[in-house]
């Protein structure tokens, strides 16, 4: 199979395992809704062959004076993704939107793989979306024990 027809399957197989027929438009992108308010674009750009792309919008309104805080936030989430469950925090310019992100190789995926990848995601955007809530200009969101790295575990070379 071809890289568009894995990911087409890969789609489907998405739908199957959440009870709709789900498949990408003619942009090769889709739109779920989730309890009205989280939505997650899924898309298989082909600048990325293989790979599926799930976005979900995290927030739109974020004041000026809490900006560095938030910023500061989400970019120690994305130190080696540690705090974003694997994903990547981004600015969207075109929705003008904090996003969260997750790409899937479609290649070494199966449709657990698929649906897991959503469910974090999903849980993830959720987290953050009360945690943006609450950030204010005084808090800087440090990772909580447990959520760091420990330089014992880490190889020199």
């Amino acid at each position: 199979m071809n890289a568009a027809t894995n990911i087409d399957v890969a789609v489907a197989r998405l739908g199957q395992a959440m009870g709709m027929d789900l498949k990408l438009d003619e942009n090769r992108a889709c739109r779920l809704v989730f309890d009205a308010n989280l939505v997650v674009d899924i898309e298989a750009p082909a600048v990325l062959p293989d790979t599926l792309v799930m976005t979900c919008g995290l927030s739109k309104d974020i004041s000026p004076e809490n900006r560095e805080a938030v910023y500061q936030s989400l970019l120690e989430a994305n130190f080696f993704a540690r705090g974003t469950g694997g994903g990547v925090m981004a600015y969207d310019e075109d929705r003008e939107e904090l996003v969260l992100q997750r790409l899937l190789a479609i290649n070494s995926a199966d449709e657990h793989d698929i649906v897991n990848t959503l469910e974090s995601l999903l849980a993830n955007a959720e987290s953050w979306i009360e945690r943006l809530a609450t950030v204010d200009s005084t808090s800087s969101d440090r990772p909580v024990d447990g959520d760091h790295f420990d330089p014992a575990n880490m190889l020199s070379v």
